[in-house]
């Protein structure tokens, strides 16, 4: 009789341990068990951009900031609502001398580019399509955005046009698009040293005084007058941002566009992103 009993419950557990593990790989790949790919949370490309603005003007550029201590995803601070009260005080502490390289991996500190992009999509989804946030190193995290939220990517040579929100990745760094200017350069939000910032490139000739530019300088100058003041060239970036990065484009379903922000030029964005 004792035999049965413990081959029964030997068999309950099996069973538990196979619907377990149905469930588990189902989340992992944001597919629920009645086969709907989507996890139900939205948000749009105004939040999503939003959200990434939080760590301006009080935060600063920390290789490997907002990822774990093991360097393997997201830390704490990129699965927390709301900035880390240790971005402002590793911020105050510092000046317009400041030196990225001497602080690597003082992850709690500060932010990098990964860390930014991670911990806006947690602002605006939390735990909706992933139990262990959305950082995720620059060169594979187009491959992993497809499989948690949708989407597709294109290549660098194949980009037509840049909208709000567009994932811009290639190994080493990823920003967030806000648009292509009338010259051809593109308005960017991204964090890069010495800081996170709203960046323009230079036209695609390479003329440094780009509409993108002139745009980042003005809004960056007039809202976060502090960082501007430390680090006042920070705002421009090269050609090989326009060339060298593939784009991830989010799935309409999951980051819809009510605000009609894609129909608007960067500077018309820019002025609904600070009403």
């Amino acid at each position: 009789m004792l035999y049965h009993i413990k081959k029964f419950l030997y068999l309950i557990s099996y069973i538990n341990d196979i619907i377990n593990f149905g469930v588990n790989n189902s989340k992992q790949n944001n597919i629920s068990p009645d086969g709907d790919t989507m996890a139900g949370k939205t948000t749009t490309i105004k939040e999503l951009l939003k959200a990434a603005m939080l760590p301006l003007g009080s935060t600063l550029y920390v290789y490997g900031g907002a990822w774990n201590e093991a360097d393997t995803g997201a830390g704490e601070e990129a699965m927390t609502f709301g900035v880390s009260p240790e971005w402002k005080k590793f911020y105050d502490s510092k000046d317009e001398t400041y030196d990225f390289d001497k602080f690597r991996f003082q992850v709690h500190e500060g932010i990098d580019c990964t860390g930014l992009i991670g911990f806006s999509c947690f602002q605006v989804f939390g735990s909706a399509y992933s139990e262990t946030g959305y950082v995720f190193p620059s060169g594979i995290m187009a491959e992993n955005y497809e499989k948690l939220f949708g989407g597709e990517t294109v290549a660098p040579e194949d980009i037509k046009n840049y909208r709000p929100g567009d994932v811009m990745t290639k190994n080493g760094h990823v920003y967030f698009s806000i648009g292509r200017c009338g010259d051809g350069s593109v308005l960017l939000l991204h964090a890069s040293p010495p800081a996170p910032s709203f960046c323009g490139t230079v036209t695609p000739d390479g003329r440094e005084d780009s509409e993108a530019v002139r745009l980042a300088r003005e809004y960056m100058t007039r809202h976060y007058p502090d960082v501007m003041k430390r680090y006042p060239n920070m705002c421009m970036r090269k050609v090989e941002y326009l060339k060298e990065y593939s784009q991830y484009r989010w799935d309409r379903k999951v980051v819809s566009d009510p605000d009609g922000l894609e129909g608007m030029t960067p500077e018309e964005i820019l002025k609904e992103l600070f009403k």
